[in-house]
């Protein structure tokens, strides 16, 4: 329901049954926003803040519609969801700070996966799935089905391996590395990226917004 009249002009009206009155003033005491849109009733509650009968609710909406003073959508019979936990309304909800950074790092973080899953050409697409979420990859084989597995350029491990001692020796201080300063350290990109992916996989090191770090 909403109410078509100003909140004054509903004062001055007083040509109405007793139980019109005081189903409006309980509707204005528990319910909010019905000078501005349309307000979800439910009858039964109604019924138990005025004592009336849920008929008696039903035809005093009724009355007043007729009266232009509500407008009253009556309900149908469709099914009814009650929340058994008290509900916060929205607008008293505050959220810290803190959280706000997290629920950013979190992001940050599931973005650069999926930018490192769909650009990695070296990891077994089964084995960054298995790391992403979490079950453990080490023993395990490559799932020889896809596309990495199938277009492996054979990369040499040995030249990885070096490389992948400079990067952990770069990242050591355990601060946040810029890409930039990666490519400072006169590697091919391809080797390089090769040599990342390796360590991302064995989560040895993170990929942040900034750059890279090493995990402790």
């Amino acid at each position: 329901m909403k109410f078509l009249v100003t909140r004054n002009d509903l004062y001055k009206i007083n040509d109405i049954p007793k139980s019109a009155t005081d189903l409006i003033v309980a509707m204005l005491r528990h319910y909010g926003s019905m000078f501005t849109d349309y307000v979800y009733i439910e009858e039964g509650f109604v019924s138990k803040l005025t004592g009336m009968s849920i008929n008696e609710v039903y035809q005093t909406f009724k009355l007043l519609a007729r009266r232009n003073i509500i407008s009253f959508i009556p309900r149908q019979n469709l099914p009814t969801i009650y929340y058994t936990r008290y509900r916060e309304d929205p607008d008293r909800i505050i959220i810290g700070k803190e959280v706000y950074e997290e629920r950013r790092q979190q992001f940050s973080t599931r973005i650069y996966a999926m930018i490192h899953y769909a650009t990695n050409s070296h990891v077994c697409r089964s084995r960054q799935l298995l790391r992403y979420f979490g079950e453990a990859t080490d023993g395990g084989s490559d799932c020889g089905m896809c596309d990495v597995c199938h277009g492996s350029k054979g990369v040499d491990e040995k030249v990885v391996a070096t490389l992948r001692a400079k990067i952990m020796e770069l990242l050591a201080d355990g601060k946040i590395h810029t890409f930039e300063e990666l490519h400072n350290l006169d590697i091919n990109d391809d080797w390089l990226n090769a040599a990342l992916e390796s360590l991302i996989s064995e989560e040895l090191i993170q990929l942040h917004s900034l750059g890279v770090t090493a995990l402790q």
